[in-house]
């Protein structure tokens, strides 16, 4: 078999050669700039990153900005995770690893691991994933029990990294954002001042940081930002505020908004109706990214409610999904005792939505289909999706080729 393999694809390059004379005496000329530019902008940036090995040119081209931005422009959206087991966490080794989810793989091979650089100096380190912007991992760093953590941003493509140190011990980050006049990543910082609901914020611009005018009451929730069109969009962090003091009032002021360009902060309601009590159901409350507009997500016992930012200089919201948790996710729920709560909802191309569910499972929902499908999701022999007492963390991501400014 072959050998017949072999004859028919020498057939076939002497027919090919018949069709086009010109290429038997290798005169062969290179493709243009322009075509070569627009397949690499279509590949996956770890492809890319293969290709570089073929010519000087290719090389010099992947790492400019303005590739780099066109790239971003085209790549999607996919899931990534970052684990560590039980016998991990009661003595850690520093192992940093993340797994991309393939769903349009086979069952067996949907997780694909993606290997840290040995430089990277993690052994030292206990690494806590906050969220990603435009390729970008950000993480809370710290020693091993220590108390006073620093933030380390990561690019898993380019394999590089850089640490940072808090400007205050008793502030959170908030998020991270390219500011397009200075062509740079900043970061939003927020940090508690004497007054009871009083946060001051600062950006590190330029490798400094400078203070904001704007003032907030509420520190960001733990979920992570969401970047869309110019803006951050944040939740506040219910264990933070004193709601007895708390003006204006939660759900009048649960959405935080921060404009890139002007970087002043806006505080907003979340569409639906008024809570009952702010304190004990903010933790069900999410934000995430769909095609580009800014949803928030609402969980409830049985039912998922879901409204899509219309008008963002208006702040008006439609309501567009109702996701029922029927019998086919709830068959799924394991022995009492165990804490069941929907962590995180990450949409994925196709109008698909990745639906983490602790101590439950993964599950892939289609919004327009209305089906669910669980995803059965092993790492390293472990079923994490179901494991008690590991650390996992899921988010949206999509590679890319860049970094942090160098002049930090």
């Amino acid at each position: 078999m072959e050998i017949e393999c072999f004859l028919w694809i020498g057939h076939l390059w002497k027919e090919v050669m018949s069709i086009f004379p010109g290429l038997n005496g290798h005169n062969v000329k290179a493709l243009p700039g322009e075509i070569i530019f627009e397949i690499l902008s279509r590949l996956p940036a770890d492809e890319v990153v293969k290709c570089r090995r073929v010519s000087k040119e290719w090389r010099a081209l992947v790492p400019t900005p303005y590739f780099s931005q066109y790239h971003l422009t085209r790549a999607s959206p996919i899931v990534l995770i970052h684990s560590i087991l039980p016998q991990e966490l009661s003595s850690y080794d520093g192992k940093l690893e993340f797994y991309f989810l393939d769903l349009g793989a086979k069952k067996n091979q949907m997780v694909k691991k993606y290997f840290t650089k040995p430089s990277f100096p993690v052994r030292k380190y206990f690494y806590r994933m906050f969220f990603s912007c435009n390729g970008l991992i950000v993480f809370e760093t710290k020693y091993w029990r220590a108390n006073y953590p620093n933030f380390s941003i990561y690019n898993p493509i380019t394999q590089q990294d850089i640490t940072l140190k808090k400007p205050f011990g008793t502030g959170f980050l908030c998020g991270i954002y390219f500011h397009t006049l200075t062509r740079e990543y900043r970061l939003i910082y927020t940090y508690k001042t004497c007054n009871a609901n009083c946060w001051h914020y600062v950006i590190l611009a330029g490798g400094e940081w400078v203070k904001l005018q704007n003032d907030s009451f509420a520190p960001p929730l733990r979920n992570g930002p969401v970047n869309i069109n110019g803006f951050v969009y944040w939740m506040i962090w219910k264990k933070l505020i004193n709601y007895k003091a708390a003006f204006p009032l939660l759900c009048s002021a649960s959405i935080i908004t921060f404009d890139t360009e002007t970087e002043e902060i806006r505080v907003m309601a979340h569409p639906g109706k008024r809570c009952h009590s702010c304190c004990d159901e903010q933790r069900d409350m999410q934000l995430f990214n769909v095609e580009n507009r800014l949803v928030y997500a609402r969980v409830y016992s049985e039912l998922i409610k879901i409204w899509v930012l219309k008008d963002s200089t208006k702040w008006l919201w439609a309501e567009r999904y109702n996701i029922n948790l029927d019998l086919t996710v709830k068959k799924f729920i394991p022995r009492q005792g165990l804490r069941c709560r929907l962590r995180n909802l990450i949409y994925i191309p196709d109008g698909q939505l990745v639906i983490f569910w602790e101590n439950v499972g993964l599950f892939l929902y289609h919004l327009e289909l209305k089906t669910f499908r669980k995803l059965d999701v092993k790492i390293r022999g472990y079923d994490l999706m179901s494991s008690v007492g590991a650390y996992y963390s899921l988010m949206s991501y999509t590679k890319s080729f860049e970094f942090w400014s160098k002049n930090v």
